[in-house]
């Protein structure tokens, strides 16, 4: 049977899609969902900053003189990552949503991340990077279709969104540190508060499979831990993780923030379930090798990082060096 979300929870904004509800391996409470939903959404409209919310962002405050270049990096990068919102929502609607409560929530959060990626946009055309070649740029990726092969079920696909919602909220925060500019810091602030808030709806969901079947939300959710991959290996292939890498050791990331990472998992599913996740993830392992300076640079790095920072060195009027 085809049913339809609901927009009224989002604020009236979002377009309503049609979905074929998928099958739970671990069913929910629905009442229950839907009762955590509402709390979520009335937090969330008191600080939407999108073009319709109550919170607007001043941009005379943008300061070029304490811009650097590697700020520039990351923000060029994480804009083609938020840029792909609706295509991965699209995904979860199509295969993955459960009941229009869970279909309400995934185009809010499509709302508040393609809010992201509009501001970053225009945060690089204030810049100076030309309007009509970051669209072609951006525009790019998005004829790829996004598949991930280890997720077979709505609660995968729930544990998926976790992991990247909390390394998307960690990588904004560490990379917040670094940023001078009034503005850029100013956005940052926003983003970081919706990324935590996102991260939580999909920690609560997990808590509730827990809560339900411990032992089948874990076998499902070890996959998912053992192969996960950023959604940005999909959009932009192996350019993400050589730029990724090169962010990594731009600014100075180390293990501390690692540990950090782990803590958090472990206040999801315990200490030693936790523990176990970390121990048999993928992405730890990587970013270890990174911040430890243990994984070799992939062919032709250089000239990738070169030609991808080309545009912003030309707008920020800065030497690549």
């Amino acid at each position: 049977m085809t049913t339809q979300a609901t927009s009224n929870a989002a604020g009236g904004h979002a377009a309503s899609r049609p979905y074929v509800p998928a099958r739970p391996s671990i069913p929910l409470d629905d009442g229950l969902l839907a009762d955590r939903f509402n709390k979520f959404e009335q937090g969330a409209r008191k600080i939407r900053w999108d073009d319709q919310g109550p919170v607007q962002i001043d941009w005379s405050i943008f300061d070029r003189s304490r811009l650097t270049l590697d700020n520039l990096l990351v923000v060029k990068l994480v804009t083609f990552v938020e840029s792909y919102a609706d295509v991965y929502t699209s995904l979860l609607l199509e295969n993955f949503c459960i009941n229009d409560t869970m279909a309400t929530f995934f185009q809010l959060w499509e709302r508040e991340e393609s809010n992201h990626a509009e501001k970053l946009v225009k945060y690089l055309e204030t810049v100076g990077l030309d309007r009509e070649d970051l669209r072609v740029a951006l525009q790019r990726p998005r004829s790829r279709k996004f598949t991930v092969p280890y997720i077979q079920t709505p609660l995968q696909a729930n544990c998926f969104t976790y992991c990247q919602e909390l390394l998307t909220a960690f990588f904004y925060q560490m990379f917040r540190r670094t940023v001078q500019e009034p503005l850029l810091n100013e956005i940052l602030v926003k983003i970081i508060a919706d990324e935590w808030r996102h991260f939580h709806w999909y920690e609560n969901v997990l808590k509730m499979h827990l809560e339900t079947d411990r032992k089948k939300t874990l076998e499902e959710c070890i996959p998912v831990f053992e192969n996960f991959a950023m959604p940005g290996n999909q959009i932009l292939g192996s350019e993400y993780e050589i730029i990724t890498d090169e962010i990594i050791k731009r600014l100075r990331f180390s293990t501390s923030e690692i540990f950090q990472i782990g803590r958090t998992i472990t206040s999801t599913f315990g200490l030693i379930d936790g523990g176990r996740m970390m121990a048999r993830s993928s992405y730890a392992r990587n970013m270890k090798d990174v911040v430890m300076r243990k994984k070799a640079p992939k062919p032709h790095h250089e000239e990738i990082v070169h030609s991808f920072i080309a545009d912003l060195v030309k707008a920020l009027g800065a030497s690549p060096a």
